[in-house]
This record gives structure tokens, sequence and C-alpha cells, in this order.
């Protein structure tokens, strides 16, 4: 069965009676009894007439003249122009039945007439095209018209090659068709006529015109294809003659006048080419790339030698890692000789190019001495400093750029400073920081045990000049003029390039300079806005990584109170801590407890922070203070930090967790300051608590235990405070969308400081409840807090998420209904509606809703699971209203989201309800779903239901049933609402107006109906748009 189900329709044997005799009675009266055929096409009548017995065949049938009389060939071509016509009109027919049978005809014929069939081939050929592009995933239909057109072409060829521009114009609907697989069948057939043409130039000329003219993408997708299959051959190889058809279609390109027309023929090329190197294997694709070479060695056009070596560098793309190209020595000589030629320009176009080639194909040992020749040779070609300054930009992350290219790169730079061109200055320092940043990235300065140059400085001793001056007058910059972008990023650029310039054994020049600005910095005014803030603290994180990897000692200079009062202020940035990490990294480890306490305060927020680089520094800092200990040698900041640095893997799990599990509620006091165990473990809890905020599955279930420990070991409300304050701040978060840090015009220096990238706080919320739900003495005497936040979320955040409209359906109710508890009727099942807030609805809506639907379910159901696990449900903070949430989840769709409502009212205990348990939940179970409804049939001998308990149940099973009925069949089973149908009709009158005011639900949530007129009803929904939108009306089923 496909994805629709069993579409299969049950007929009466009368019925088939009708349709199948009295039809096939006539379609024999119109076609005569034929017996010795001699045409093919007799024979398929004769083969149709047994299977295809439709009306549209019929009518082709009546439409064709003498149908006795051909049997014959010499009648089927007499007759041959009303058997098209016939054709073509029963082919025109909308929707027509009889496609399968009109091809075959057309087969027929073709076999029949041969060459007498091309007069009537291409209006045909036209409606063929049309089927085709119709047939959608109609995989037989497809295979039909394919097969119909390979042989008329197969048969036809040789008048078809005389027009191929013609044919080409009629192909045109399939080259740009929108299914890949009908240009592909396109390119495929036409191929085959192109191989055995003799005027390729002027058709390729032809080709290319034609496509630039049209513009349409899928149109240059169809003539690449085209390109591509005329060399296929077959297992990984081209046809015999691909080096002279491309080498013909290639001289016809380059032939041609119109730069757009040769544009277009260049991109069907380039992409003809990527079809190639996905179909190639390496030892065969010689001949594809053999034309190119000679194009490109015979040239003395720059910009034909360009775009010919724009074709090749789409041929040493890799595929699945793989390269097909295999001729590297053969390409570079060719550059080589082409370089020194006086027709050739060494322009940004063709540095471009080189630049590809060289990141994807000569990064390798073998050719970086020819790699350094070859710059130098273009060196000499061009005196466009900027050109080969982004020439070198691009190229330098390739292994021998620092040994073979640097000296280059110094050599250009001593022209560029010299010159009075301020902003080639600027770019140039650019670069040079670009380098410096990706061989030593600041964020790893503090793990570096000294500084070693990467690169020869003897050729770099005027930039070294020029750096140092700008260095000296950073400090000018920064406090007598504005920020601006320009000038900061200057500065940076400056300080991530000084401490490589200078060799090892030599004294750096500008350290002083560093130092003032670092001062100036640190004793600025804290900005008001965040951005700023930001930019300050990584300006300030640029000065100290400088000064720490020339000479880490420089940094004992700055006052520790101005230090701490920055950290103080600026705590809240990764690049503040980072500093700071490197501030107490050269400082002497302190050994008093109030030094720690102090650092402490501004640390707290980083200790849970969802960021785990903010962790990592914090803990870091902390790990830092030499205080005495309880019992081990080794601090529990400095535990967790080194479970923080494990990877996650298999290997790194088991032992992140083995060093968390050091640290588990009775033996983390050893780890902890003497004396001072109470003030710190909530640190650790911290720590714990936000590895939910680490997207791995195993890590959240290991952290379960070692967190339950400090639930059980610690007193409620410490323990408390710190699950609140993570939660509360997950909210947020998911709520408002705020980023953890904002760019600046220096984060892309350092991508990996003040990363903004997005945190999953629905993911850290549903562990968070999950691991709640395993402590319930601890969530259940906290209902005041957790109750607010689970109506507030299923009221803004679950239904905004899954239906929009919906969103304000349900909200809290009134304060005085809070405490009031369920009744052991089925009045509170059944007919409990909520009234909504109306200080609620009066609050601006002003969070953003980020929540996917699948994200809001699983949160709403870990909800739902911590409430399941509650001793005394019916004592939690606002029960009424968070019984009436379960009754409406009953109503979902979702089996899941069901479960978990049944799970949530089964802690209540009800009597008429426990006995019933597993009943109920097996209704959810695909499989389980019929037999399960027949043992609840109220109507049945049968029935498991006790005669008492039919009232207080059965409002439940009708719920369960409504989202069973409205679930997609996918879900539940093609057949399963027939079965609910069933079970309703057993049900009595007043148990089935229940279930109909379940259906309506959606509308009568919204206005009453009971007193309303029909016409009233229907004007108050046509002219108030607000309450259409409300009414789901996929959720009514009729």
């Amino acid at each position: 069965m496909g994805r629709e189900g069993n579409r299969f329709k049950w007929e009466s044997f009368s019925k088939k009676i009708e349709k199948v005799g009295g039809q096939r009675a006539l379609i024999r009266k119109e076609l005569g009894d034929t017996k010795h055929d001699e045409t093919h096409f007799a024979e398929a009548l004769e083969k149709w007439v047994e299977i295809d017995r439709g009306a549209d065949f019929y009518a082709f049938l009546k439409a064709i003249p003498h149908k006795r009389d051909l049997t014959t060939y010499a009648q089927v071509l007499h007759y041959s122009k009303q058997i098209f016509g016939a054709l073509l009109e029963a082919l025109e027919v909308p929707e027509t039945s009889a496609l399968m049978t009109l091809l075959e005809m057309c087969i027929a014929l073709a076999k029949d007439l041969r060459d007498e069939f091309y007069q009537h081939m291409w209006p045909l050929f036209e409606r063929i095209i049309y089927v085709m592009e119709r047939a959608d995933n109609n995989v037989e239909l497809l295979d039909k018209t394919h097969l119909t057109m390979a042989l008329l072409f197969k048969q036809h060829w040789r008048l078809i090659i005389k027009e191929l521009r013609k044919t080409f114009d009629r192909f045109c609907p399939l080259f740009g068709s929108q299914h890949k697989y009908v240009r592909r069948f396109a390119a495929e057939a036409f191929a085959f006529l192109m191989r055995k043409s003799s005027a390729i130039p002027k058709f390729t000329v032809f080709m290319f015109e034609k496509a630039q003219k049209v513009q349409d993408d899928r149109l240059l997708d169809g003539v690449a294809m085209l390109i591509f299959n005329a060399i296929r051959g077959v297992n990984g190889q081209f046809y015999s003659g691909t080096e002279e058809l491309l080498a013909e279609m290639l001289n016809a390109t380059f032939a041609i006048q119109d730069p757009e027309g040769r544009k277009t023929g260049f991109d069907a090329f380039q992409s003809a080419i990527i079809y190639c190197i996905h179909y190639a294997k390496r030892e065969h694709f010689a001949p594809v790339v053999r034309p190119l070479f000679n194009l490109l060695s015979k040239t003395t056009d720059p910009t034909s030698f360009c775009q010919a070596l724009k074709l090749i560098n789409a041929a040493t793309v890799r595929v699945k890692n793989n390269r097909v190209f295999s001729q590297e020595s053969e390409l570079l000589a060719i550059i080589e000789q082409a370089v020194p030629q006086a027709w050739f320009v060494v322009d940004e176009v063709f540095l471009d190019l080189l630049a590809q080639l060289v990141n994807e194909v000569y990064d390798s040992e073998k050719w970086f001495s020819k790699l350094r020749d070859l710059f130098a040779a273009i060196s000499s070609r061009t005196d466009s400093d900027p050109t080969l300054l982004k020439f070198l930009e691009s190229i330098h992350k390739i292994q021998c750029f620092d040994l073979y290219i640097m000296p280059a790169l110094g050599s250009l730079a001593t022209r560029v400073v010299k010159s009075d061109d301020e902003s080639a200055k600027a770019e140039l320092l650019r670069v040079y920081a670009e380098i410096c940043l990706d061989r030593r990235p600041l964020e790893g300065a503090i793990d570096r045990a000294g500084r070693a140059t990467f690169f020869d400085t003897s050729y770099q001793v005027a930039v070294r000049e020029y750096v140092n001056e700008q260095v000296a007058s950073a400090n000018k910059w920064i406090t007598d003029t504005e920020w601006s972008e320009v000038a900061l990023l200057k500065v940076a650029h400056a300080l991530a390039v000084w401490p490589w310039l200078t060799p090892a054994d030599e004294v750096m020049q500008g350290s002083a300079s560093i130092l003032a600005l670092l001062l100036s910095l640190l004793s600025a005014p804290t900005p008001q806005d965040r951005a700023t803030v930001f930019l300050q603290s990584q300006l300030v994180f640029f000065a100290a990584s400088a000064l720490f990897q020339a000479d880490k000692t420089l940094l004992r200079k700055v006052d520790e109170k101005l230090a701490f009062d920055f950290i103080r202020n600026f705590g809240c940035t990764d690049s503040a801590l980072r500093f700071y990490r490197l501030f107490v990294t050269v400082k002497k480890p302190k050994k008093s407890l109030e030094d720690l306490d102090q650092i402490i305060v501004p640390l707290t927020d980083a200790f849970a922070s969802p960021y785990l680089p903010l962790r990592l520094c914090a803990l870091d800092i902390c790990a830092r203070f030499d205080v005495p200990l309880e019992g081990q040698s080794e601090n529990a900041f400095a535990v967790l930090a080194s479970a923080e640095r494990e990877s996650l893997d298999h290997v790194g799990l088991r032992e992140k967790l083995r060093k968390f599990r050091s640290l588990v509620h009775g033996k983390h006091t050893a780890f902890l300051p003497k004396g001072r165990a109470a003030d710190y473990e909530a640190i650790i809890l911290r720590v714990c608590l936000a590895q939910f905020h680490q997207q791995y599955i195993p890590l959240w279930k290991g952290m379960h235990e070692i967190i339950l420990s400090y639930a059980s070991g610690l007193q409620l409300d410490a323990f408390w405070a710190e699950v609140d304050r993570v939660l509360m701040t997950a909210f947020a978060g998911l709520r408002n969308d705020i980023p953890l840090s904002i760019p600046t015009a220096l984060s892309s220096l350092i991508p990996e400081v003040d990363s903004s990238s997005r945190t999953d706080f629905s993911s850290f919320i549903e562990q968070m409840l999950l691991f709640l739900a395993k402590a319930p003495e601890v969530s259940e005497r906290k209902t005041k807090i957790l109750v607010p936040l689970f109506l507030d979320f299923f009221s803004k955040d679950y239904l905004n998420a899954e239906k929009p409209s919906l969103a304000e359906e349900i909200t809290p109710t009134e304060p005085e209904a809070a405490e009031a508890e369920p009744k052991e009727g089925n009045e509170e099942l059944a007919d409990w509606e909520v009234v909504p807030d109306p200080e609620a609805e009066q609050e601006e809506e002003t969070a953003l809703h980020i929540l996917s639907k699948r994200m809001a379910r699983r949160v709403l159901i870990a909800f739902l699971q911590m409430f399941s696990s509650f001793r005394g449900p019916k004592s939690i903070h606002r029960n009424q209203e968070v019984f009436a949430v379960y009754n409406e989840l009953l109503l979902s769709w979702d089996p899941e989201l069901q479960k978990a409502a049944l799970n949530c009212i089964f802690a209540y205990k009800f009597k008429w309800m426990n006995s019933y348990k597993e009943n109920l939940l097996a209704l959810l179970d695909k499989k389980a779903f019929r037999g399960e409804l027949l043992k609840l049939n109220v109507g049945s001998e049968n029935s498991v239901i006790a005669p008492g308990h039919v009232d207080e149940l059965l409002p439940v099973i009708l719920r369960v049933l409504y989202g069973r009925l409205v679930a997609p069949a996918a879900k539940m089973g093609h057949n399963h609402r027939t079965h609910i149908i069933r079970f309703i009709a057993g049900c009595s009158a007043d148990q089935l107006n229940q279930f109909i005011r379940l259906l309506f639900h959606a509308i009568t949530k919204n206005f009453d109906i009971s007193g309303s007129s029909y016409e009233s009803l229907t004007e108050r929904v046509k002219t108030d748009a607000a309450l259409r939108e409300k009414i789901d009306m996929k959720s009514v089923y009729m």
C-alpha cells in the first residue's frame, strides 16, 4: 500500500458485469471480428480490446475508419491520416484513461509505417511531451512515454538529424521541464543524435544562443545534461569520440561573439563538468580534460585563458572526498608557460581562479617550491599590490605558506607601508592579523608555553616598524577620539600581529604602550549599552593577550583592585573572564578564603551559564586559589574544570561522569575549602545543572544521579534556590530569545570568544523537568512556583507553537477557584471550562515564541511526567486549573500527550478509574486499539466496565476517543474511525450528547449556540475575523 492507504473500492458482481460485459460488447461491435492480422496496429487493437474496456478507448475505436480493413500494410498506409487524427484527438482528451493504450497504438503504427510515419511524427511528439510533463510520478506511464520516444528516435534518426536545430526547438519544453528525470531523458535521447551529427559547431552556437534568449535555469541544466550525455559511456568511462566532440563544442563556444551567449555556454559546460566528475572514474577522466588543456595551451587571449581555467577548476572539485582530476603537473606547467608571455594579464579574475586551484589541488609538499617560483613570476608581471595581497590572503591556509610564501608577503608589505595609501596599509594589517590569529588564536594563548614565531621575521622588518608605530599611538586613538569601527579594528589588528613580528631572542618594542592602553581600558567607565560592554571587554582581551604572549610578567603591573573592579562590572562577558584568567595565571596564587569569597560574587552567573567557555573561565579562575582543603589535594573547581574539558564521546563521557561522581554529595566536602563546604557546594550544583545545556543525551541521563544526591543532601530551600534560578533564566531565554552576546566589530577576529550561538533552552527545560519527576519530594513541595510556570507555558508557549490562533483559549482561572479540588464524579472530567483571566488578556505580549511544535510537546510531556509523579496531586497549588488542562490534553491527537495526561489523572487514584488503567492506556496503542475498544464497549455483555463505573469512566473514554478520531490515519490506521463510530453507536443518548459536544467544542468555546439562530451565528462568523481564527475547524470531525 502507498501513502494513501488501500484505495480498493468494492463493487458488486452485477456492477462488474454491467461495466465489463456491455462495454466489451460495444468494443467488439466497433472493431469487428478479426482473426488473421498482418499489421502491428491490428494486433495492438486486438490486444488492448481485451485489456482496456474504458469509454476513452471506445471513443478512439469509433473514430478509426474501416477498422475491419486495417489488417494489411496498404490499408494502414491509406488511412494513416485518419488514424493519426483519431490518435491526436484521443490524446488531447483531458484526464483520459487510455494513455497507455494510445501510446501502444503509436508504437504499433511506427513499426508498420516506418519512414512514412515521419510526416506525422512531430504533432504526435508534441502531444507525448504534454503527456510526459503531466505524468508526475506515474512510473508506468513515464516508462511507456520514454519507450515510445526512444523507438521513434531510433527509427527516424537519419531524417531527424537533417533538421537538428528544429528538433532542439521541439525538445526545449523537455530540456526546461521542472522534473529532473524528464530533463535527463531528453538529454539522453538527444545525445544519441548529437553523436551522429556532422554539424556540431553550428548546433553548439545555436543551442547556447537559444538558452541565452530563454533565460531559464532549468533549460540551462538540461543543456548541461545534454553535453554530459553526449560524451558519457558506461561504467565510469566516456564515449570513444569524447575528445573530438568536446573540442568542436569548446572551439565553437569560444567563437561566439555575443558575450552573454558565450557566458551561457561556459556556464553550461561548467555544470556538465560537474556531472562528469560525479560519474567518472579517476583512470578514465583524461578524455574530458585533454580538450581543455589543448585550448588552454593554445590560446593567446587572457579572457579565453581564464574561461578555460575556470572550466578546469570545476573538474578539480572533490566528490565524496575523492578527486578524479589527476593532471596536476600538466596544468601547472601550462600556467607557468603562460605567465611570462606578453599577452598574459595578471588580474583579479586570474588570481581568484589560481587561488582556488592552489587551495584545492596544490596544497602538498610536492608543489611548494614551484608555487614559490610561480608567485615570484606573477609578482613581476603586476604592480597591483592590493590584488596580490588579496590573492595571498586567499591562500594563507595552505601548508607551505609560512615557509615559502611569507617572505614574498614581506616584500609586498614593505612596498605598501612605504606608500602613502592609508587604506592599503589598513588592509595589509588586516591580512597579517588574519594570518596570525589563524596560526595563534587568542583563546589558546593561556596554553602556549612561550612566544615562538611561525615565520621568518627577517623579511618583516618594515611591517614590524609600522605595527610598533600603530601600537605606540593606540592609546591616543582610544582616549582622544570616538570609538569608530575603523580605529578599533586597526588597534585590534595591530595587537594581534605585534607579538609575532619580533624574534624570540630580541626585546619587544611597544610593551609600555600596550600596557598603558590596557590600564586605560580597565579604568574607563562602564558603558551603558551591551554592545559597547562587549566591545570594550574584547579590546581588553586583545591587549592582555598581546602582553601575555610577549611577556607574561607585564600583566603583574596591573593593579589587582583595578582588574577586580573590571571583572565585577564586565563579568557577564566571555572576553572579560578570559582576560581575568590570564591575569590570575601570572599572579602568585592566593591562599586567602576572603579573596576567594570576593571573586565568587561576580562569577555566580557564569557557573550556570549555557555557554561552556564562560563556565570554564570561571572555574579556572577559582581553581588558581591555593586555599586549604578538607582532604584532597585538588580543589572542586579544578575537578569541575577538568570534567568540563572532556570531549562528548563515549570515552570522554565515561571520564567526565567519573569526575562529576567524585563530587556527589557526601564526597564533595573533601574537595572544598576547609570549614566552608556549606558556602561552596551550591557552585558544584550549578555546574551540574548547566550540563543539561550540553547537547548530548547520554550525559543528561548520567547527571540525574549526581544532582539527585544534592536534592537529598541539601536543605530544600538551598537546593531549590539553585533550581529556581536556572529554570527562570531558561524560560526567560526561551521566550525572549536574548543572545548570550552581541556581535561587534571585533567578533569576526575572535569567533570562539563571546560566541553568539543560540542556546536550546527548550531541551534544557525538558531535562530539568524530567529530573524533577525523579525527585517528587522536592517538586511536590514547590508547586506554587511550578504550577504557574506550567499554566503559563501551556497557554502561551505550547498553544502558540501548536495552534497560534488558539493560544488564548486556555488561560489561568480566577485566584478564588485555585484551591478547589476535583470531585469524584464526571462533571470535572467532561464539562469543566476554564474562565479566561481578564488581566492576562490585557498583558502586552512581548515574548518571541521560537518553539517548534515538536519541542513544545516534549516540554509539555515533561511537565506532565513531573505532575504524574506526585503522591498527593489533590493538594497542589491551583489544582482545579491544572486538572482542567489534563482534561483538555485528553482531546489531543498526539498519543504521547494523551498518555501523559492520563497518567496525571491516574495519580489522583480515583476508585472508579484505577481498575482500568491498562485498558485506557491500551487505547493509545495502534495495535491493541480495536481489541481494547471491544472490551470497553458498554453495550456489550463482555464489557470490562463495572455498571457502577460507567457514568464516571465513559467521559474519560470519550475524550480519549475524540483524540484518536482526529488523529492522522498514519498514527492509528486506516479504519480506526470506523471502529470509534461503532463504539459511539452503542452509547446512550446522554453519552452521545457528551461526545457531540466534544466534536463541536472548538465552536462552543467561543460563543453560546443554544439560544442563537443559524442566521445570526452565520453572520457573526462572517464578520468577526478574530473569531474565525479562533475556531479550529480541522478539529471538528464531519
